[in-house]
């Protein structure tokens, strides 16, 4: 590889992405300039006059430029975009290209793409599992040695253990817990929903209103926080990779975590 790993997707501007490029390339950097001139097609001096503002680069050039860098197929296109836009003459023409470059954005910030994948359900498993807070709550619930009991889990969730027997027996079911003897055992963790399932908002709903009740019960060992800021698309960007960097970091250390307590962290960062 030509290039550091950094985030493309955090430049707006094809020059400063280009910038970054350089700043991050990691073979041999004496005469990097002058090596990017030749790959280009143009004098070095061209080359800085981009850089500073003053030049732009043509579709050719871009083309090179990414092959120079050695840039992936989408980093590719993002980078093409961006030159694109930058050169467009007409407000239209600049909004078709925005539109584009908006939707590689949105895709790169998918969780989906970012974080690696569980286990999928079915379709039929997922519209009962995801309906209410209950079923996902039992399901994590049975991993904990001491709560893989109906009176355990009832006492714990202060919930009826009739219902709670229906919501066993649906995960029993459904091959996400298993009974041995009167003990309930977890089989199966790490469950996907994509970003783009009709699920997903009940699955938002319910533990965003759990979050809402934990607020009124003002528990001192609960972390809730809420903010609206102001600050430019490229910070924002930068914001959503910090909180999905530490989405990452939290799975890794729940995957080597002993099974004590059941705990929910919720995560939001969107445009208004």
């Amino acid at each position: 590889m030509k290039k550091e790993h950094f985030n493309l997707f955090t430049e707006v501007n094809y020059k400063e992405a280009l910038k970054k490029l350089i700043e991050n390339y990691t073979g041999e950097r004496r005469g990097l300039q002058t090596r990017l001139a030749k790959a280009i097609g143009c004098q070095q001096a061209y080359i800085s006059r981009v850089l500073s503002d003053n030049a732009d680069l043509n579709q050719d050039q871009a083309f090179a430029v990414s092959q120079f860098f050695d840039l992936d197929q989408l980093e590719r296109k993002y980078f093409f975009l961006l030159v694109n836009f930058n050169r467009a003459g007409t407000e239209e023409l600049r909004n078709y290209y925005k539109f584009q470059i908006e939707e590689i954005i949105l895709q790169k910030m998918t969780l989906s793409s970012r974080i690696n994948k569980g286990v999928a359900i079915n379709d039929s498993i997922r519209s009962i599992y995801y309906s209410d807070w209950i079923y996902l709550t039992v399901h994590i619930l049975t991993s904990i040695p001491h709560f893989q009991t109906i009176h355990s889990i009832s006492t714990k969730l202060d919930y009826p253990q009739e219902n709670l027997l229906k919501v066993l027996e649906f995960l029993i079911e459904s091959g996400l817990v298993k009974k041995e003897k009167n003990l309930y055992k977890h089989v199966t963790g790490n469950l996907h929903l994509e970003s783009h399932s009709p699920y997903i908002k009940n699955h938002h709903a319910n533990w965003r209103l759990k979050s809402i009740e934990n607020v009124s019960r003002r528990n001192p060992k609960s972390l809730h926080y809420s903010s609206v800021i102001s600050c430019s698309e490229k910070d924002f960007q930068k914001i959503q990779d910090h909180l999905v960097a530490s989405i990452k970091k939290i799975r890794e250390i729940v995957k080597d975590s002993d099974e004590e307590k059941i705990y929910c962290y919720a995560m939001d960062a969107f445009a208004i």
